[in-house]
């Protein structure tokens, strides 16, 4: 992990993989924050895990 932050509730967890930036927030942190309005032109990607014996190949 490159970089980790927290605010001071732990209502929003910030985590930057380099190439990828993870936002955990807690419901209410989440609607006031409204990431998804702010990157609403943000190229979408849809991420599949790779199958593993006995797995089900399932999207995350």
């Amino acid at each position: 992990m490159h970089h980790f932050e927290k605010d001071e509730l732990s209502e929003w967890v910030l985590g930057d993989f380099s190439d990828v930036i993870l936002h955990v927030f807690v419901n209410e942190a989440r609607k006031f924050y409204n990431l998804e309005h702010l990157w609403a032109d943000a190229k979408k990607i849809r991420i599949t895990r790779k199958k593993e014996s006995g797995s089900s190949g399932k999207n995350i």
